[in-house]
């Protein structure tokens, strides 16, 4: 049997709905990454700028200052984490609108666990 090369990751989740936040996190520190969760638009901005993670999960559906907004504002600010929006939207313009924000992968909800780990190792062939 071969051994595996497991790859940590730092990570951002975020999600106004912080029961979402906190489980996605939770299974994504299962899997052996370092997770923070944020609640807020705000909190992401603060977070990308403290940890200056790999990744970023970004809910679109954000209160007061959508995904769209706060994806603009990651780049803005030299964010270099690949963003990937999970969304509720799924109409083809929300979706061009997160290509034009910065966000590098759009997934719509619910998203399966399998298809997040697939953009994690750089595998966008079998997602969806």
């Amino acid at each position: 049997m071969e051994a595996t090369t497991l790859t940590t990751f730092q990570i951002v989740v975020i999600d106004d709905e912080k029961d979402t936040a906190d489980s996605m996190a939770m299974i994504l520190r299962m899997l052996g990454h370092e997770v923070t969760a944020r609640y807020s638009a705000i909190g992401a901005l603060l977070a990308a700028k403290e940890i200056c993670p790999h990744f970023i999960l970004l809910d679109i559906g954000l209160p007061r200052m959508n995904g769209f907004e706060v994806a603009k504002r990651l780049r803005q600010q030299n964010c270099e984490a690949v963003i990937i929006a999970l969304s509720g939207f799924g109409q083809d313009a929300d979706e061009n609108l997160a290509y034009e924000a910065g966000i590098d992968h759009y997934l719509v909800k619910p998203v399966e666990l399998f298809d997040i780990q697939a953009l994690f190792e750089g595998d966008t062939d079998g997602i969806g």
